[in-house]
């Protein structure tokens, strides 16, 4: 019995040393603290201690996705040009002067609604860095595709869409380019 109280005595003396050795920061929280604890990223999630923003979101200063793409391009505007026809006519729904707004779409980050001369024509769009694109869709028996741009100079956005319409019933093509300021 003493042989083994001996063993027992030297095995756990060991296992204690081993254990200090191996271990030598446990107990000590600071090797096991989350880098994203209390990070907060907005439009995103903290991986590793920093933001990884979702698409549609860029960061701030700080280094938060609190931006929105859209935002820049959302607001109220003036179509300073007339859409070009296939049949070399000038297009019927957008005219020079005509009102068009972008508002915030539903669904991902980078949706906006696009309504042109007041809901002469209503697209769903979407956002990414400067270019907007605009998937075929149809609206009121007619079909829509296109691509723009936005730039922002002196604190005002313009936006430059290329809208291509479809006619069904008429076999007609117009493309709209249309500088909203």
């Amino acid at each position: 019995m003493k042989f083994l109280l001996k063993k027992f005595t030297i095995f756990f003396a060991l296992a204690l040393s081993a254990g200090v050795v191996l271990c030598p920061g446990c107990g000590d929280d600071s090797i096991f603290t989350d880098p994203c604890k209390g990070v907060e990223c907005g439009f995103g999630d903290c991986n590793d201690g920093a933001c990884e923003c979702e698409p549609g979101a860029t960061k701030d200063a700080s280094g938060k996705c609190t931006i929105l793409e859209r935002d820049k391009v959302i607001g109220d505007f003036t179509i300073s040009a007339p859409g070009t026809c296939s049949n070399n006519t000038t297009g019927e729904l957008v005219t020079g002067g005509a009102p068009m707004s972008i508002s915030g779409g539903s669904g991902s980050l980078k949706d906006i609604s696009i309504n042109i001369g007041t809901g002469i024509v209503v697209c769903a769009a979407a956002v990414e860095g400067t270019s907007i694109t605009i998937p075929e869709q149809t609206y009121n028996g007619r079909k829509y595709s296109g691509s723009g741009v936005f730039t922002t100079v002196n604190n005002k956005t313009r936006v430059e869409l290329t809208l291509v319409e479809f006619d069904t019933a008429l076999s007609v093509t117009c493309t709209y380019t249309i500088f909203g300021v």
